[in-house]
């Protein structure tokens, strides 16, 4: 079932206050602003909850996306983050834009892909300085990403929220 990004959706959720929930059949403006936010964006924040409870954050290399819904990042296997986003995989990116003042924070869940195919598709040139064994270096992981809802700060006019579901 295709995703859809909508408000209405049932979920009485502290962060998106009923006034700030895109309308039903969505604001396509500020949809199409947070679209446009993650394409240009160079990097995304990755927010994600250590072994100790303490927020982590770290810039990542984007590799790929799919809309408002999915995000693909890869890691080295053996590090804490992974660790981390195995023992708990709830997490959070966040785009900005600096010289517009907009920012999109999206919230929702990590799995760590072993899928060789995926890591295939998501390799890139000169991956090999991390990842020394190549495409099948077993501390080569992809992050795979998957927003639950998000908001979207605009200028400081406006703020939206809006529900990410199948």
């Amino acid at each position: 079932m295709e995703k859809q990004l909508f408000a209405n959706c049932g979920i009485n959720c502290a962060a998106c206050p009923a006034d700030q929930v895109t309308k039903e059949g969505g604001d396509l403006d500020a949809i199409q602003t947070a679209i446009d936010l993650v394409k240009s964006s160079k990097v995304a924040f990755l927010g994600s909850n250590g072994a100790d409870g303490y927020p982590n954050i770290k810039a990542m290399l984007e590799l790929a996306t799919n809309g408002l819904e999915t995000m693909y990042f890869s890691s080295n296997t053996s590090s804490r983050r992974v660790a981390d986003l195995r023992a708990n995989p709830k997490a959070c990116l966040y785009y900005v834009d600096t010289d517009h003042f907009i920012g999109l924070m999206l919230v929702g869940e990590i799995e760590i892909v072993s899928e060789q195919a995926t890591k295939d598709q998501l390799w890139r040139t000169g991956f090999e300085r991390y990842y020394p064994l190549g495409k099948t270096d077993p501390d080569y992981s992809i992050l795979k990403f998957t927003a639950k809802w998000g908001k979207l700060y605009n200028g400081g006019k406006y703020v939206k929220c809006f529900h990410i579901q199948a």
